[in-house]
């Protein structure tokens, strides 16, 4: 199945209805009126929730010429085998061929708390992080952070959120070090998650698998 990349964010045509696939999202809705998804010979009724209207400002800003009409979130996705190739903008709820090559990495996969973590290795040991193809910016919590540029600042999509202060974080993770930029962790996250990991910029741009029947997240990234 095709999706559009909209700003980092995967958006995916469903019987003539846009869906973003969130898997940072605990929980699967409506934007508008209660709907029915049918997915794998699955239907799955959306309803709105009362977070709505809050959600609905912060895609106005990231996405604001897509109407979205749902959002398809863990509750559904750990029921599937999500397969997405970044590269070729296809997207599978289900396993297919994985195009295992050197840059390929496999890593811990659980689900809890309603959320997917994966385990990533720093400096610090390994953190325990949300995988979230609905963040287009990496969350870090504060202790972790090491701040080199106090003045530089980067606008996040979220309007609750607005500008964080600059901070880089250096991380292993098994083929490569590198230094991202990343915002600090808000302080609602940080008694279950050590940080935020947004999919599409780990993937840069690659293939990524969940496998919830071995518990692994498998991806190949692309450094272009």
């Amino acid at each position: 199945m095709k999706f559009e990349l909209i700003n980092e964010l995967v958006v995916v045509e469903i019987e003539g209805r846009q869906y973003l696939v969130d898997t940072g999202a605990p929980l699967s809705f409506s934007l508008g009126k209660d709907l029915l998804l049918k997915l794998k010979n699955k239907e799955y009724l959306l309803k709105r929730i009362p977070l709505v209207d809050t959600f609905k400002k912060a895609l106005d800003h990231i996405l604001p010429e897509v109407q979205i009409d749902a959002v398809i979130g863990t509750d559904i996705l750990v029921e599937t085998n999500l397969s997405i190739n970044f590269l070729a903008r296809e997207i599978y709820f289900d396993l297919v061929d994985f195009p295992y090559d050197i840059e390929t990495m496999t890593l811990p996969l659980e689900y809890k708390l309603n959320h997917f973590f994966v385990k990533l290795l720093s400096d610090y040991g390994y953190l325990n992080l949300i995988v979230d193809s609905g963040s287009t910016m990496w969350y870090i919590k504060s202790k972790y952070l090491n701040l080199n540029d106090p003045d530089g600042e980067y606008e996040d999509y979220s309007p609750e959120i607005g500008k964080i202060n600059g901070n880089y974080y250096e991380f292993y993770d098994g083929v490569h070090r590198e230094c991202i930029s990343v915002g600090e962790l808000p302080k609602a996250y940080e008694f279950f998650t050590d940080g935020i990991m947004p999919l599409y910029k780990f993937s840069l741009p690659g293939h990524c698998q969940f496998n919830f029947q071995t518990g692994e997240f498998t991806i190949t990234r692309r450094f272009l």
